[in-house]
């Protein structure tokens, strides 16, 4: 009797408490419209300059977005007056 009580309060304990699965809705990366977008820490300047194609396609796909690129100080000069970054 006392097995099969423990197995019985466990079975419930169970029940209760496991979270009820959520369903998430689908979302597509088309649909999200960010409000900020921040490109971090490409290291070196060749990095930096090899990521300006994707800035100009983030900036293209999300042209309301706040986007700041934040690189070392060696490299901050070559982007102070690119029109891609905020």
């Amino acid at each position: 009797k006392k097995k099969l009580a423990i197995a019985l309060l466990d079975a419930m304990l169970r029940i209760v408490l496991l979270p009820m699965p959520r369903k998430r809705p689908k979302v597509s990366l088309r649909d999200l419209r960010p409000r900020r977008i921040l490109v971090a820490r490409p290291d070196h300047i060749g990095d930096a300059i090899l990521a300006t194609p994707a800035l100009r396609a983030v900036r293209r796909r999300y042209p309301d977005a706040e986007l700041t690129f934040a690189v070392a100080s060696w490299s901050a000069p070559l982007f102070d007056h690119d029109e891609h970054v905020d």
